[in-house]
């Protein structure tokens, strides 16, 4: 399924299996990518919350948020989320044609009331460090206020960090192969599970009870400090109107900051090679991340290197760079975590770029 072990549905036990029946509130079976995670019950907590928070609550209406998801997936070359989400765009009521004057929309070959907010997707994703303010402006006024604009921005980062995953980790589409290899019978598996999904899954917002933003932004800042000596990114306090955004922030980086299998010294020093990858040198930790000693050496090239290549272009991992990295003593476990530390970091970085620091 992945090129990583993972914990099926029926295999399930104890966290694992209790996450698992919320996943199934939302969806009508556990899709690959939340199994992709379930080495680390903390981590598929925090993927669950960064779903539950950004695209089942909030003021943006479905429809939008789905098509940011779809935009952002494209941006990141992700095929398998693309289609899960365009899946959910066709099961809450597109056709196929809309379906494809959408996609014609998201390219810029077609107009759109939104299409200032599609080309802010886009550049967030391909060019963080060319995000303009006019360009955040218009993108603004198109979802009508400061609340959605910030909605839009927590979905482009958090599937920005789950795009890279499913990419670097090999994870399969959830429809039968067969049907993959043709347009015909990828529309075929889309209104199959469309029909499937609008039959079990409720759409209706799902409000979320969060603790006070103010509570929650003094746990971020404790994590900073504690994993990299820095003090919180003044972007993440933009979200003290999304509560629910925030407290899914803080999720994500209490897992990232007090890792498992992978060693504590790695946190700062993949945050630094991956804010160095993506041009953004200095993002964050207050030291430079280059301190080889704290890295365990040789272990710490290695996981360098894997932390690198998901931040450059995770599509282009393939399975041997996995064997190879496995051969030199990394768990799974230690491998999802380096995986899953990369692309935060890639997915924080444009949530900044997107909110100007």
């Amino acid at each position: 399924m992945a090129r990583i072990k993972t914990v099926g549905p029926r295999e399930a036990k104890g966290e694992i299996q209790e996450l698992y029946r919320l996943i199934l509130t939302a969806f009508p079976l556990i899709p690959n990518v939340f199994q992709a995670f379930s080495l680390s019950p903390p981590l598929l907590r925090a993927i669950w919350k960064g779903h539950v928070a950004t695209i089942q609550s909030g003021k943006m209406p479905r429809r939008t948020k789905e098509t940011v998801a779809v935009q952002t997936s494209r941006a990141n070359a992700c095929p398998y989320c693309v289609g899960a989400h365009t899946m959910f765009l066709k099961a809450i009521g597109m056709s196929e044609a809309q379906i494809e004057t959408l996609g014609q929309e998201l390219s810029g070959e077609a107009q759109s009331p939104l299409g200032d907010l599609w080309q802010f997707v886009e550049e967030v994703v391909q060019r963080p460090k060319m995000v303009a303010p006019p360009l955040v402006a218009a993108a603004t006024r198109s979802v009508g206020g400061e609340c959605e604009f910030l909605e839009a921005v927590a979905i482009t980062g958090y599937f920005t960090r789950v795009n890279l995953v499913v990419n670097a980790l090999g994870v399969l589409p959830d429809l039968p192969a067969p049907l993959m290899r043709f347009e015909l019978g990828q529309r075929i598996g889309r209104a199959m599970a469309s029909r499937l999904t609008r039959a079990r899954v409720d759409f209706t917002p799902k409000p979320v009870v969060a603790r006070p933003a103010a509570e929650t932004l003094a746990l971020l800042e404790a994590d900073y400090r504690n994993a990299l000596g820095a003090p919180l990114p003044p972007f993440l306090r933009r979200f003290e109107a999304c509560p629910e955004i925030l407290e899914a922030e803080a999720s994500w980086l209490g897992v990232i900051a007090r890792p498992g299998a992978m060693a504590p010294a790695w946190v700062p020093l993949i945050e630094s090679a991956v804010a160095d990858e993506e041009g953004f040198p200095g993002f964050g930790a207050a030291s430079t991340g280059r301190d080889r000693a704290a890295g365990h050496s040789a272990a710490w090239d290695r996981a360098e290197k894997l932390a690198r290549s998901v931040a450059r272009a995770s599509y282009r991992l393939t399975d041997a760079e996995f064997d190879e990295i496995r051969a030199a003593g990394f768990s799974d476990e230690a491998i999802l975590e380096i995986v899953a530390s990369a692309a935060y970091w890639c997915g924080t970085i444009r949530m900044a770029a997107a909110l100007g620091n």
